[in-house]
């Protein structure tokens, strides 16, 4: 998933600096071009290296609620071709403990299943 989205902000960028090139005043071509052209890989690079996508956030079906629930531990995450899959453990606010354990599909829950006693619900 994350190169998808590299790879359209690449594109993207280079188009965007190929309009630059194509419109700007040819007298002023030199240092201006080499200087626009370095920016762009220097941004594309920073964001390459240091951009890192939460899982939490991934998987929180903010368009369902409003808000991150905070209470969640990613279990597991795939992102494939045509949906992403995911398994997320919820806790209980005041106390912390697991309460449940649920699959998403695309963020969307699509099943769940209680935690009785805090059996141990580990993906072996």
């Amino acid at each position: 998933m994350k190169n998808t989205i590299l790879l359209g902000s690449g594109i993207d960028l280079l188009l965007g600096l190929f309009l630059f090139v194509y419109l700007a005043d040819k007298k002023s071509f030199g240092i201006r071009i080499l200087v626009s052209y370095m920016s762009v890989i220097a941004v594309f690079l920073g964001v390459f290296s240091f951009f890192q996508l939460d899982p939490i956030k991934i998987v929180s079906g903010v368009f369902r609620l409003g808000a991150i629930n905070e209470y969640r531990n990613v279990v597991f995450h795939k992102d494939g071709k045509t949906a992403s899959v995911s398994v997320f453990d919820n806790y209980d606010p005041q106390t912390k403990e697991k309460v449940s354990r649920t699959i998403a599909t695309n963020g969307k829950p699509d099943a769940a299943i209680a935690v009785v006693d805090n059996v141990d619900l580990s993906m072996k």
